[in-house]
């Protein structure tokens, strides 16, 4: 598992290092290599001195380790991120939701004879709202109405 995390990771180190199954390009790459290194004024240079680029870093194995360790902690943290929730769901909203039928059902008693009608005017509407409610509905259709016929009369 370290060798997959590790490959997954960003390289925490900037090594250069030619392609090893493409030697057919190398001295061209090469050729290109110091062609851009003496634009800045890196001049004189040669094909050895570029082997000093890719010396191995005197730290390499410790970095390793830290991009295993990272790499750990980065799927543990999301490992408890992703249980949180998981334990919220299962401990309290299951738990509310496995209490509060009963609780429902003795608190409006719904095993009574008359717990049908009961039901029924805990859903219906309000007489005043229900009155209201039709006020406004024969006014929004005069306005509707008068708008019409202003149309028509070329308002």
């Amino acid at each position: 598992m370290s060798s997959f995390l590790l490959r997954n990771l960003p390289s925490p180190i900037g090594l250069w290092s030619p392609a090893k199954d493409d030697s057919s390009n190398v001295s061209g790459d090469i050729a290109v290599a110091l062609a851009t290194l003496a634009s800045p004024g890196y001049t004189g240079l040669r094909q050895e001195d570029l082997r000093a680029i890719n010396l191995p870093d005197e730290y390499q194995r410790e970095l390793k380790v830290m991009a295993e360790v990272r790499s750990y902690f980065e799927v543990s943290y999301q490992r408890v991120t992703d249980t949180i929730p998981l334990v919220i769901d299962v401990k309290f909203v299951k738990a509310v939701s496995k209490d509060l039928s009963p609780f429902l059902v003795s608190t409006l008693d719904l095993g009574s004879t008359n717990a049908r009608s009961r039901c029924a005017s805990y859903l219906a509407e309000e007489p005043h709202i229900a009155e209201k409610r039709k006020q406004l509905t024969a006014k929004k259709e005069r306005l509707e109405t008068v708008i019409t016929e202003l149309m028509n009369f070329g308002l």
